[in-house]
């Protein structure tokens, strides 16, 4: 769903967002392993995002909105489209692809694991950002509509 077309939803999609410190950890040949922080280009993140009702409020993506210096608003950004759950070993993985601000998409779909605490899921997600560093907060949609923006702001 496109900023613009926005309709009212549930409290249910509000979501909290912090962001993971370095050093972060990537799956390898040998399993996971530590990258460490000089390796990880700056403009290179991990968002971990929790999301209340995760299953029952069918979340379909994720914007983040970065304050902008000239109007003091927040503007979209960076687009995050969720895949349905995957189950691989026990464990299950949300795939993701990230869409730049002109809606194009980046061209690889990663996954990340999904930890869940009764109907709370947190992902830890890998995104870029496109710009210059900055404030950003987050919002969540899904076909019933889209949340209000994060109240914790991010700095990315």
């Amino acid at each position: 769903m496109r900023p613009g077309r926005r309709r009212a939803t549930p409290a249910a999609l509000a979501a909290l967002v912090c962001a993971v410190t370095l050093p972060l950890v990537a799956c390898g040949p040998g399993g996971i392993t530590t990258i460490p922080e000089h390796q990880i280009p700056e403009h290179v993140k991990v968002l971990r995002i929790q999301i209340p009702s995760f299953d029952a409020s069918r979340i379909e993506g994720i914007w983040l909105w970065r304050l902008s210096a000239e109007t003091g608003e927040y503007e979209p950004e960076i687009e995050i489209r969720l895949s349905g759950v995957v189950v691989e070993d026990g464990r299950e993985y949300v795939e993701y692809a990230q869409y730049d601000p002109d809606g194009n998409p980046l061209g690889f779909t990663p996954s990340a694991e999904l930890a869940r605490a009764g109907s709370e899921a947190t992902l830890a997600l890998w995104l870029v950002r496109f710009g210059p560093p900055g404030d950003f907060k987050a919002s969540l949609y899904n076909a019933a509509g889209e949340s209000g923006l994060s109240s914790q702001t991010l700095p990315l």
